[in-house]
């Protein structure tokens, strides 16, 4: 089952196959033509309450100058206990 989250056309947790879409992770999608604010609302939407986002991943939200050469993947802080781990994220 697909649900849109509060009511938003930007970010679907289930499973879609539709244009204009794309998986972020195992039951997470959003809309191809995503901002970085889509993309990590639908990661908080997935992950522990107690996770953060970090370094790399805050200051690009922040729009702080980044090397353009090197690719910037989403960050997150999680404890150590927890075993959750998300295809495309580093924790």
């Amino acid at each position: 089952m697909s649900e849109l989250v509060d009511g938003s056309p930007r970010l679907l947790l289930g499973r879609i196959r539709h244009y204009g879409w794309e998986r972020l992770s195992h039951g997470v999608y959003v809309v191809q033509d995503r901002s970085l604010t889509d993309e990590l609302r639908a990661w908080s939407l997935v992950l522990p309450s107690t996770a953060a986002f970090t370094h790399l991943t805050a200051a690009e939200f922040r729009g702080w100058w980044l090397p353009a050469a090197i690719p910037h993947p989403v960050f997150a802080a999680m404890p150590l206990d927890d075993q959750r781990r998300r295809p495309g994220l580093f924790a």
